[in-house]
């Protein structure tokens, strides 16, 4: 190879980036006044949140939610949550709030400027922000908004993988809602792959296999895969909960929706999840994290090795008893109920424009 071919292919993975996260952020502002997307953000997010609050405060927690966001440039589910006071700021100014965006955290932090300063943020891609002290030392948080515009597990670079890993070490064993927007990989490699996670399912797990026989009128893994946003909506599921057992939590689904957007290129799916720790003596005490503090070098291995194999096995059990509920879930077709219903879809419409510079009309 030629020094000239030498240096352009060194400058390829940086060129590659960069047009990932100009991807990125032109697919938030198509989003940003979709009723689709706002219809997840009020059932999916907000409606979720809300009911999850409410049962933290009967359980005797009165504090605000922490909440950790990707946003993007306008910040549209920082917006929503400021005006359903969901985020707030504390005595000193600092709003409940913590970003990761790396495309618009700068922008962002500029524009929050008014309501006040964020818990910490960072401009780096999220599986890279969660290696960073100013995020790391913000954890555990109550909320987590896995927003993204890229598969969840993508064919070659697992970072979002990544990223769900070190979420649930970081957490140290408190209770947490995770929202995960996403979209289905349609390269034949992660197809493989995922095929290969509800296969051994299938094989090793009695439950699942009645639950999915029951459901798709044979044992046979294509009878799932035929429908592609089907497939990933009960394998993704599958394999956060592994993660959550792992690590001691009993796994809850809230909500299950997809939208294509008037036949968008990429079908996004949407889930949102309660993890909730398991074996701890108190209600109230599974909002604390189980574990003070972790040192990175220990964060691999000690929060699972500190369970007793009594914990264990209710882990096990409750992880069986989410994956035999995955093929019974049905998931809202969002695109559905809104051509369904012109005054929700009006409503939503609004109330996503609204949320266009939404910092600008605060206290106005």
């Amino acid at each position: 190879m030629s020094k000239s071919k030498h240096r352009k292919a060194q400058f390829v993975p940086e060129i590659k980036r960069l047009m990932q996260k100009a991807e990125a952020k032109v697919e938030h502002k198509i989003w940003d006044q979709d009723p689709l997307k706002q219809y997840v953000r009020k059932f999916g997010w907000l409606t979720i949140i809300q009911d999850y609050y409410q049962r933290r405060s009967v359980e005797g927690v009165a504090d605000p939610l922490k909440i950790l966001t990707l946003p993007g440039e306008n910040a549209t589910d920082i917006g929503l949550f400021w005006l359903e006071g969901i985020i707030v700021r504390n005595s000193n100014g600092i709003l409940n709030v913590a970003i990761c965006d790396d495309s618009s955290a700068e922008t962002v932090v500029s524009n929050l400027a008014k309501l006040g300063n964020l818990l910490a943020y960072s401009d780096k891609r999220l599986d890279e922000a969660l290696q960073e002290e100013t995020i790391i030392n913000q954890f555990p948080f109550d909320v987590i908004n896995m927003d993204l515009t890229t598969p969840l597990i993508p064919a070659k670079v697992h970072f979002n993988e990544e990223a769900i890993k070190r979420i649930f070490r970081l957490q140290r064993g408190q209770s947490f809602l995770l929202l995960l927007t996403t979209k289905p990989d349609t390269n034949q490699i992660t197809t493989t792959n995922l095929l290969n996670v509800l296969t051994h399912n299938l094989q090793n797990e009695p439950r699942f296999l009645d639950a999915y026989r029951n459901r798709y009128g044979g044992t046979s893994p294509d009878l799932c895969k035929r429908n592609l946003v089907d497939f990933v909506q009960v394998v993704y599921p599958k394999i956060l909960a592994r993660y959550a057992r792992y690590f001691g939590y009993k796994t809850r689904e809230h909500f299950i929706a997809h939208y294509s957007g008037g036949g968008r290129r990429n079908t996004m799916i949407c889930h949102s999840f309660e993890f909730e720790p398991l074996a701890r003596k108190e209600n109230k005490l599974k909002y604390e994290p189980r574990i003070p503090r972790i040192l990175e070098n220990e964060i691999s291995d000690r929060v699972y090795g500190e369970f007793s194999t009594a914990h264990q096995r209710i882990a096990i059990d409750a992880y069986v008893e989410f994956i035999e509920y995955l093929p019974t879930h049905q998931s809202i077709s969002v695109d559905e109920i809104l051509q369904g219903d012109e005054s929700l879809n009006s409503h939503l419409q609004d109330d996503a424009v609204q949320l266009i510079k939404w910092w600008d009309n605060v206290g106005n």
